[in-house]
């Protein structure tokens, strides 16, 4: 049991850290805005190529990475459309998606690359918690 509740919170921090990759540039290059509407396909497809070109993927790479989103995706996808699922459900079949996909991109990655991809989760992670920390004071 301990095994399991283990591996689930691994994935979902593995999850959080694929998250953070995706929107850290573009959290970087523009001032804290309020909570917006969820980004369309483009804008994750820019985000994703902004991480492929801050990572220096080869051409493989980068082919073996965007099969993994476009996966992922169609599963969120098809997840989403459900409707036999509680919301509970939905939420914790999300984070194991994310959480595969994160896995599956840093399979991908080299080690040199991975470094890169935390250092940059990092940074995401520390402009969240001060923006998230700004929110409060405002309410």
């Amino acid at each position: 049991m301990k095994n399991m509740k283990l591996r689930s919170i691994s994935r979902v921090l593995l999850a959080s850290g694929l998250t953070f990759c995706l929107i850290a540039p573009s959290l970087q290059a523009a001032p804290a805005k309020p909570a917006a509407k969820a980004p369309k396909a483009g804008q994750k497809q820019g985000r994703m190529k902004q991480i492929i070109k801050q990572l220096g993927l080869s051409a493989a790479q980068t082919a073996k990475i965007e099969a993994i989103w476009k996966k992922s995706q169609a599963d969120l996808k098809t997840l989403h459309g459900n409707k036999t699922f509680t919301p509970d459900q939905k939420k914790a079949r999300h984070q194991v998606i994310v959480a595969d996909r994160m896995a599956a991109v840093r399979n991908v990655l080299t080690s040199a690359q991975r470094q890169k991809l935390e250092a940059m989760m990092g940074a995401l992670k520390k402009q969240r918690a001060l923006q998230h920390k700004g929110q409060n004071r405002k309410s």
